[in-house]
């Protein structure tokens, strides 16, 4: 924070300062901080000053403070050091003015709140201890499958890709009212307490006091293709989930000097660099997580996530997606159950979880007899979400782990404290607030039929499935899901 003077001297300083060093001292301060004490370096330099008083100039005295070396030891006798400077200003001018201003002394696990507004040597108002939580996996989005094996839809110059998850019901009632994020653009890379890497895949941005929003940067495409069989028309288990498997959530509680916790902050994203230099998002397809489609050993080998053994998991948890896990995954798409169990798929679509687009009807239709299947590219545009699509949302829970080497016994004993359930993290996926306004973003569609295998004079097999399709976008990720017509 800045100090501005206001008073008339400040026309003299603009044009004619002349402000000459007249002494200097330097002072070791050590004032209360809770039940420890806040250290720091003290550097007092005064030098005169020419004001402008009734009609003509007079010399003061400006008196400036500055504080540095920050370090804060707690009652067990333990010493952080702490980033930041502070200041204090006496003006020594006719209605000049005196004081100095709140800032935040920073180190990787604890902030210090230092105030100078009204006293020389500053007072301790506050603490925010810092750390992270390591989740098990965020859903990142789910893309569905257009039917057959040359068609596909394509997500590259599309941002609106994207997930918006509310935490605060991670949190017990107390703070619920007061939980608020404070979001950085970048997700950066976190082991052992240090940010070292910065994905260029994604970004994080918060439309509201409790959300945070991780969207595909236009880099980044994605194109989920059709089922190999063209015959079969939509087959679900081949829509995709995009699961994140190593991130990390940044939290500060704010304190008073009794250490009484006021508030959560949730401070957004970052991976673990215990898995990889970067974000693990990897597809997940439907089948493997309904038990339609046999996983291989390779397939199943990032969802064990081996590389998280080494931090601190509840008793009786551990770092595997397990069958709890796949269920609370798979569900965020509504037709995760279409081809195990027909009967419990949805015959109409949700007109708050889908807003149906402006794009004409897409064709998959069979080839006559001797002919080629007919090819449909379209560039599909993003239509302004309905009021009633701003209901959407989709929750569950999951556990949660503490690094073995960093957070758990300073911030971790704290955070606890407010969780409504230990160790666990609840997530509502929410209505992907970029759809709010009218969107020019695209993405690209292409459809094509199946193939007639001439037997005799007619084909074999007969695509007998539906060969029109509405445009729908998924409210809650941005992507696009096509419904049969007939």
């Amino acid at each position: 924070m800045s100090y501005s003077f206001s008073s008339p001297r400040k026309l003299f300083v603009q044009f004619a300062a002349l402000i000459l060093i007249s002494a200097c001292g330097l002072f070791a301060v050590t004032i209360p901080a809770g039940t420890g004490t806040l250290t720091y370096t003290q550097t007092k330099t005064t030098t005169s000053e020419k004001c402008f008083v009734n009609g003509r100039w007079i010399t003061a005295n400006l008196i400036t403070y500055r504080d540095s070396a920050f370090s804060y030891k707690d009652a067990s006798g333990t010493v952080t050091t702490l980033g930041g400077t502070d200041f204090y200003i006496i003006d020594g001018c006719p209605n000049g003015e005196t004081g100095g201003a709140s800032v935040a002394l920073t180190s990787s696990m604890l902030d210090v709140i230092f105030d100078t507004t009204t006293y020389v040597n500053g007072v301790v108002t506050g603490f925010r201890p810092h750390g992270y939580i390591n989740p098990k996996f965020v859903i990142l989005g789910v893309t569905y499958a257009p039917p057959g094996p040359l068609s596909y839809v394509n997500y590259l110059n599309s941002t609106t890709v994207s997930s918006t998850t509310d935490a605060k019901n991670t949190f017990s009632s107390t703070y619920q009212s007061s939980f608020k994020t404070n979001v950085g653009v970048n997700i950066k890379g976190w082991s052992a307490g240090v940010s070292s890497t910065t994905t260029t895949n994604y970004t994080q941005s918060s439309y509201t006091s409790s959300s945070v929003t991780v969207s595909k940067t236009t880099s980044l495409s994605d194109q989920t293709p059709g089922p190999a069989d063209p015959y079969v028309g939509l087959n679900h288990d081949y829509d995709v989930i995009w699961v994140w498997l190593n991130p990390v959530q940044l939290f500060a509680l704010n304190e008073d000097t009794n250490y009484n916790i006021k508030s959560v902050e949730w401070d957004g994203y970052g991976f673990s660099t215990l898995d990889q230099p970067n974000m693990e998002v990897y597809p997940v397809y439907v089948g493997w997580l309904n038990g339609d489609i046999p996983m291989t050993a390779d397939q199943l080998k990032p969802l064990q996530r081996a590389w998280a053994a080494v931090e601190t998991w509840p008793s009786g948890q551990g770092p595997a997606l397990t069958s709890v896990d796949y269920l609370a995954i798979v569900q965020a798409d509504p037709y995760w159950q279409c081809t195990p169990h027909p009967t419990a798929c949805p015959t109409t679509v949700d007109g708050t979880r889908y807003t149906q687009t402006l794009n004409q009807n897409l064709v998959y239709l069979q080839a006559p007899v001797g002919g080629q299947p007919l090819t449909q590219n379209y560039t599909d545009t993003y239509t302004q979400i309905s009021t009633q699509g701003q209901g959407a949302s989709y929750g569950f829970a999951q556990t949660f782990a503490w690094e073995t080497s960093f957070g758990f016994s300073k911030f971790g004993l704290t955070f606890g404290s407010t969780l409504s359930q230990s160790n666990e993290v609840k997530w509502t996926n929410e209505w992907n607030h970029s759809l709010t306004n009218t969107n020019t973003q695209t993405s690209t569609a292409s459809i094509t039929g199946p193939p007639c295998v001439v037997l005799g004079a007619t084909c074999n097999p007969v695509y007998t499935k539906s060969t029109e399709f509405d445009l729908y976008e998924d409210n809650l990720y941005g992507t696009f899901m096509l419904f049969p017509m007939n």
